[in-house]
């Protein structure tokens, strides 16, 4: 019982600050558009590349993660979010145009977004059975909090970023971001399968 307890907690804490980093992020590469285009047609565009992906893969992804292993899906899209931001950083530092700074940013948006919702999708039905049958409502009621409660903060966060930090930087966090979440799913999975090797 204690176990499920903390690894609630796990689940929770780590989705949460993916959630919040990813979108946080995924705003002030917004706003750096804006700031650099003056286009709100280009701002608009980069916020919309979230929902529609999402509603434009849902099917394709929920049918990958019921057909192949979640537990496998979710370490490789998230160990491919690591690396996606890892080269953001790198590409962004060099000398480059705008323009090849915005195809950056846009190819940066639609990676991250595709594997942040095969993770989030696949990271959720593995998640469910790390935990004792009756702290699975709990562990839906706090993703649907932690979800929402992303969707409130990101652009307040992302606003006060974006003007006192440079993207790069806000890169880092993304990254550090990243990097939690990764360590905590592979940190679940190794518990669950000693769990399963001693039952």
């Amino acid at each position: 019982m204690q176990k499920s307890k903390k690894q609630l907690i796990l689940a929770i804490s780590s989705l949460g600050i993916g959630n919040l980093t990813s979108a946080t992020f995924s705003f002030c590469l917004g706003v750096y558009v804006l700031q650099k285009t003056s286009s709100s047609m280009l701002f608009s565009m980069l916020l919309l590349i979230r929902p529609l992906s999402n509603l434009l893969l849902s099917s394709l992804i929920g049918f990958c993660v019921d057909k192949y292993d979640h537990k496998k899906i979710c370490m490789i899209a998230q160990a491919t979010s690591v690396v996606a931001v890892i080269l953001f950083i790198a590409l962004f530092r060099e000398q480059l145009s705008l323009s090849e700074r915005l195809l950056i940013i846009v190819a940066s948006s639609i990676v991250l977004t595709v594997c942040d919702t095969f993770q989030s999708t696949s990271y959720k039905a593995s998640t469910n059975s790390m935990v004792a049958a009756e702290h699975r409502q709990k562990l839906v009621a706090y993703e649907q909090l932690t979800d929402a409660g992303a969707v409130i903060l990101a652009p307040i966060l992302g606003g006060l970023l974006a003007g006192a930090v440079v993207i790069s930087n806000i890169a880092l966090l993304e990254l550090a971001g990243e990097s939690v979440v990764l360590l905590a799913i592979a940190l679940l999975l190794t518990s669950q399968s000693n769990q399963t090797q001693v039952l």
